[in-house]
């Protein structure tokens, strides 16, 4: 009973720690982006959603969430180049820290695909689930996201579409009655260009192994003040036009246009790892907070 429970424990462990680094700047914007578009009374869905039904469908988003993410995250470092990244930039992750060999985390792979291909099917988000598949497939295994750099802000960006319209459809719920509107699929479009054009800030944190593993990244490829400069004036560009878009008051954006201007100075005045891992995470926080506009709009106009 000591080694159930102890290889259960080494085996939770090793989850978390597959996916730990992607929570806060992945699984958090994700789950929001389908809660917020379920709580924005029916300017993003069919019809108003009760908030009865977002809690009671939030547990199987949450699960589908974390399964796109862990197949996302053994993908990735099971490649001979993620786990040299992984060397220099995260060495405590499970591949080369020890806690699991790769064979192994293949197994763990194919065995989490089947499991959210089974949800997908059953939830009627297979579509979007296979979205997520192929989005992974091309960026790890056909490695889209280490020969260009245009291809990885293309591909980083397009995921948000099966992810946003999966988590939305699940959050939703009701067999298929109420799902995102037109404007929904509008919104979804914007967060996808946001997030290509911006999420270049994410690889300033991780220059050293990207070197390491010759991906060719925003910042290796164009340099540091090219990466910032524009990171920066893609955020002043999204925050106006995303303030333009839903036509808000000054009371309701100003939250947004304070963090984005904190996340510009954090990126211009802030170097080195740490500071650049400070300024992903800030960035973030802006792109949660582009995804709180419709729910603000929807209380304007209550």
């Amino acid at each position: 009973m000591e080694i159930t429970i102890e290889s259960f424990a080494h085996l939770a462990i090793t989850l978390w720690k597959f996916v730990a680094a992607d929570i806060r700047t992945l699984a958090t914007p994700m789950l929001l982006l389908g809660v917020l578009s379920a709580s924005s009374g029916n300017l993003l869905t069919t019809a108003s959603v009760p908030i009865t039904t977002i809690l009671i469908n939030l547990p199987i988003t949450c699960f589908w969430i974390w399964l796109n993410i862990l197949v996302i995250s053994i993908s990735n470092q099971r490649l001979p180049a993620g786990i040299l990244e992984d060397k220099i930039n995260k060495p405590w992750r499970p591949i080369p820290s020890g806690r699991i060999g790769v064979e192994k985390a293949s197994q763990l792979l194919f065995m989490s695909v089947i499991v959210l291909l089974g949800i997908g099917y059953h939830y009627n988000v297979l579509n979007e689930t296979m979205g997520c598949l192929v989005a992974n497939w091309v960026y790890n295994d056909l490695e889209g996201g280490d020969a260009n750099f245009v291809i990885r802000q293309v591909i980083n960006g397009l995921a948000y579409l099966p992810c946003g319209v999966g988590v939305t459809k699940l959050i939703v719920g009701n067999g298929g009655l109420v799902v995102p509107n037109d404007r929904f699929y509008q919104w979804i479009l914007v967060i996808t260009l946001v997030v290509g054009t911006t999420t270049q800030v994410q690889d300033l944190k991780d220059l050293d192994g990207d070197r390491a593993r010759n991906r060719h990244t925003f910042p290796v490829v164009l340099g540091d003040f090219v990466t910032r400069f524009s990171c920066c004036a893609g955020i002043v560009f999204w925050s106006v036009w995303c303030f333009v878009y839903w036509d808000l008051k000054w009371q309701f954006c100003s939250p947004m246009m304070i963090l984005g201007m904190t996340v510009i100075l954090s990126i211009i005045f802030l170097r080195g790892q740490k500071a650049d891992k400070r300024s992903f995470l800030l960035w973030s926080f802006w792109v949660m907070s582009l995804l709180a506009l419709p729910t603000l709009k929807a209380w304007q106009q209550s």
